[in-house]
């Protein structure tokens, strides 16, 4: 009976334990299931403060839910390159255009869901399709290249501004008579911008208009021989007026800051604005006082109103990261609240809270009321009369001074469209060396510049190996990212390891430990050396810092060394130089340096060359 009530005793509390346990576990899970989930978005240096009071409004929102880590990277290729290689540990990615999105597609998650992404009108959805109908991304807000009008001199010289293309092209010819009448800043590849602006959506407003732009870019079709060809030279003749007419100035003799001087000078009727232009702190510097209107310029083709926008990213979702059920739950939230009319009004809001008024966004329940000058504007978005630019550029950014030459008359149109064709069919079929990584390198931003890597040690060592030089210094600042195991292509090598200008020089040693020391206690965290050829260390004698050659020789003030410097070097410590080399690029022979070795690239141990 005892052993009875004992086994009794023990099962019951076995029984309480587990329910305890049970109990436990629930609300270790309850616990688990309430943690904070952490949404990761790669974006570029340039696209970090587009997100700004965005994500400080979803945390907001969703403090006890969700919270955003931005990983930052220093351009888009080199997000390209490590999406490629399955080396990117993120949920959403920010692309700079749209080919690039839906070349990379087999990465992305497939966007079916509007009704969960949002109200999107349809006509943009069509521009969003590839070839295949999938959609890979959703668009950010977009940018409207605009027109600030002097008024006050505009009125005195009996002109009105001109809200369309047809008005502007009649206005030009009468413009024409004046000096710089419109100033466009930058170089010559803005009037590319201006053209695309004006004139694209004539055509390329339409599906068929933008699938044949697809095929174009990637060599399958021809101006010439398509549908288009009467239209295009619609665009072509319009653009070239312009330019013949000089309402847009290009003198190369002139400035950017001396045409800025020009406009806030009041000698120049209208200045042709980029979402780069802080217009208003450029107003009050130059303390202009005349009266101003900014206007985007419409396009009226069989009596449609067009406006022509480029987004500033594309939103896309990872598959891999998408087929996880926690990762799902959270990216589907963000996108619910990002295409929602708060989210999008965040989407465009500045630091200070104010809104662009040259954004257009694609949302339809988005009640902002633009300015009376963008009513035009504002009717086109609301019904869908939007075009995505950024297809048309892509295929055409590299296309200016064949466009500049047709414009003044140089060429005729139909040798112009030859040379665009031309070009295009170059570009696409244009063929890269591919290189090996034997395995994946060392960088991390935090390392790169402060201390020995591996991957610092082989561009220094693959550059001296064939320059042929002695010691090789170079700036940490040249390595952006990481070479990841498999193929790379040229393009992408340049990527990761920029150029750099160097010179083959002689120098002192004196110099050299001048430099070296500048270098390793540089504010500059860029200017971190990468060495070859010679190891540090600390002279316990003197406490100066010592360098021993390759043959174990410790450098003397007085000696002499065949060194390969940047070109900034050389100028900062030529007291110190006594012969030197013309220029050469130091990313040539780091190329040439991988073909020696077989095209491959294989990271070795650090070997301690550093104090």
């Amino acid at each position: 009976m005892a052993k009875i009530k004992l086994i009794v005793r023990k099962m019951s509390f076995l029984a309480i334990a587990s329910s305890f346990l049970l109990i436990s576990c629930n609300r270790n899970n309850e616990i688990h299931n309430d943690e904070i989930k952490t949404i990761k978005i790669a974006v570029s240096e340039g696209q970090k403060n587009y997100f700004t009071m965005l994500i400080d409004r979803f945390e907001e929102l969703y403090s006890n839910k969700y919270k955003i880590e931005v990983k930052v990277f220093e351009n888009n290729s080199i997000i390209n390159y490590y999406l490629s290689h399955d080396y990117l540990d993120v949920d959403i990615v920010a692309f700079d255009n749209l080919n690039t999105a839906n070349f990379y597609g087999e990465y992305l998650q497939t966007l079916n869901r509007f009704d969960a992404i949002g109200n999107y009108q349809s006509s943009i959805s069509d521009y969003l399709r590839t070839s295949s109908g999938k959609i890979n991304v959703i668009p950010g807000p977009g940018d409207l290249y605009t027109y600030c009008y002097n008024t006050d001199l505009l009125a005195k010289r009996n002109f009105k501004i001109p809200t369309t293309v047809s008005e502007l092209t009649e206005t030009a010819k009468r413009m024409g008579s004046y000096d710089y009448p419109c100033v466009m800043i930058d170089d010559d590849s803005r009037y590319v911008d201006s053209f695309l602006s004006l004139s694209v959506p004539l055509f390329f407003g339409t599906t068929k208009g933008n699938d044949f732009l697809n095929d174009y870019f990637y060599g399958c079709d021809s101006i010439a021989s398509s549908d288009f060809i009467e239209i295009f030279n619609e665009i072509f003749s319009l653009y070239k007026s312009l330019y013949r007419y000089n309402f847009f100035s290009s003198d190369d003799t002139i400035t950017s800051e001396e045409k800025i001087e020009k406009f806030f000078h009041a000698q120049s009727m209208a200045m042709f604005l980029t979402p780069n232009i802080d217009f208003k702190k450029e107003y009050a510097r130059h303390n202009s006082t005349f009266n101003y209107e900014v206007y985007p310029l419409i396009s009226n083709y069989d009596s449609q109103k067009w406006v022509a926008s480029r987004p500033r990213y594309y939103l896309g979702v990872l598959n891999k990261s998408y087929v996880i059920r926690d990762h799902r739950k959270a990216i589907d939230e963000f996108f619910n609240f990002y295409s929602s009319a708060d989210g999008q009004k965040y989407a465009i809001m500045a630091k200070d809270g104010s809104l662009k008024t040259d954004i257009v966004t694609y949302i339809k329940d988005l009640n902002i009321e633009m300015p009376k000058n963008y009513y035009e504007v504002q009717n086109a978005i609301k019904n869908g009369r939007i075009y995505i630019t950024d297809t048309f550029e892509s295929v055409f950014d590299k296309a200016y001074e064949i466009l500049k030459e047709m414009a003044k008359e140089r060429i005729s149109q139909n040798e112009c469209i030859n040379k665009l064709d031309a070009q295009v069919k170059n570009i696409s079929s244009f063929v890269e060396d591919i290189f090996e990584v034997t395995d994946s390198f060392d960088y991390d931003a935090k390392t790169i510049n402060n201390q020995e890597t591996i991957i610092g040690n082989y561009v220094a060592d693959s550059i001296r190996s064939a320059v042929k030089a002695s010691i090789v210094i170079l700036p940490s600042g040249m390595i952006k990212g990481n070479l990841i195991k498999g193929d790379l292509k040229l393009s992408e090598l340049n990527t990761i390891v920029n150029n750099v200008q160097c010179k083959a020089v002689r120098i002192l040693g004196t110099g050299l430990k001048k430099l070296i020391t500048d270098k390793l206690n540089s504010k500059d965290k860029y200017d971190y050396p990468l060495i070859s050829g010679i190891r540090l260390y600390n002279d316990e004698k003197s406490s100066i810092l010592g360098i021993s050659l390759s043959n174990g020789k410790e450098l003397t003030a007085n000696d002499c060394v065949y060194v390969y410097l940047p070109v900034s070097y050389c100028d900062e410590y030529s007291q110190y130089i006594l012969t030197t080399s013309s220029s050469s690029n130091s990313f040539e022979y780091l190329a040439q340096s991988i073909k020696n070795k077989n095209l491959r690239l294989t990271p070795k141990n650090l070997d301690g060359r550093y104090i």
